[in-house]
């Protein structure tokens, strides 16, 4: 029947608008690692790997960085991951990066014990690349204090996450400029995605905060049972 053939094209032209959608998603997952990945950072993993005679911080480091290379491969081909993946990433890049940020930076992090996090799924990147710029654009060339905070909170039938700074607070810059916003397009357009076929939704937001020192503060807020199904 005509009704029939009507529904069937409109399915097949949803199902491909999604495909595509995907694919954009999956090609600024890559965009993100290859910025991730400059030449400055490759160039310190060699200088590794020409020394001989490495003590254990070297390798420990190594390793580290060798482990964040895997896992933002593996991240362009999924749309979630376990929190506890996402968690073990963001404290493996907090480590590498301490050195770099010097004896003035101080972490908080804290997890909520009432979380699963080996079984609680979100989308995959959205704790990291908050992270990263954080420390990318707000601490890592800002003198005295440097402040990161990453919070994983149990609340209103779902799990909150805040990553907090105290740099100069969140601007939004031109999307011309290379390699500048990649990460929150991805973020942006992957939750977009899901909460189209989602009826509580993933809430993510970017704030400058106010008083002394300002900073940002990125929170997102994701449901429990949320579904990943495409």
């Amino acid at each position: 029947s005509v009704t029939g053939f009507v529904f069937l094209y409109h399915r097949k032209k949803s199902a491909l608008l999604r495909l595509q959608h995907l694919n954009q998603i999956s090609k600024l997952r890559m965009e993100s690692v290859r910025n991730r990945v400059s030449p400055h950072f490759i160039f310190n993993v060699l200088n590794h790997e020409i020394i001989s005679e490495r003590n254990d911080s070297e390798r420990s480091e190594l390793r580290g960085v060798v482990k964040l290379l895997r896992h933002s491969l593996e991240v362009t081909e999924t749309l979630c991951v376990p929190l506890a993946k996402e968690l073990d990433f963001v404290k493996t890049y907090i480590g590498i990066e301490r050195e770099s940020l010097g004896n003035d930076f101080f972490l908080r992090w804290e997890i909520d014990d009432a979380i699963d996090i080996d079984t609680f799924l979100l989308p995959s990147m959205i704790v990291q690349i908050p992270v990263e710029n954080a420390i990318k654009h707000a601490l890592r060339g800002k003198f005295g204090l440097k402040e990161l905070s990453v919070l994983v909170l149990r609340k209103d039938g779902g799990v909150v996450i805040t990553i907090t700074d105290n740099g100069m607070g969140y601007v939004k810059v031109p999307v011309s400029q290379k390699g500048t916003g990649t990460g929150l397009r991805v973020i942006r357009q992957t939750v977009e995605l899901l909460n189209a076929k989602n009826n509580n939704k993933i809430d993510f937001s970017i704030s400058t905060l106010d008083g002394f020192g300002g900073g940002t503060r990125v929170a997102v807020y994701i449901p429990e049972n949320y579904s990943y199904e495409m």
